[in-house]
C-alpha cells in the first residue's frame, strides 16, 4: 500500500487501508480488501473472502449511483 502514501485514503500507521464493515474507504466508490486493509488476517484464503465480499459490495454500490 505503499503506492497510497500521497493519496487521500485514509492508512494507519501500519500502511494498511481503512475500511468500514462494507469495505468501503473514505472516499466514495472506493473500496480495498484482502490483506491491505486493517485488522485481515494475512492469509490467500481470508483474503480471497474478503475480495469476494467487497465485490459484493460494490455491486451494490453500483446498482444504486
Amino acid at each position: 500500500t505503499f503506492c497510497l502514501e500521497n493519496t487521500d485514503i485514509n492508512l494507519n500507521k501500519y500502511g494498511e487501508i481503512i475500511v468500514d464493515d462494507n469495505f468501503s474507504t473514505n472516499i466514495a466508490g472506493i473500496y480495498a480488501a484482502g490483506d491491505a486493509i486493517i485488522g485481515a488476517e494475512k492469509q490467500l484464503v481470508i483474503a480471497a473472502a474478503s475480495g469476494a465480499s467487497a465485490a459484493l459490495k460494490i455491486r451494490q454500490f453500483l446498482s444504486k449511483n
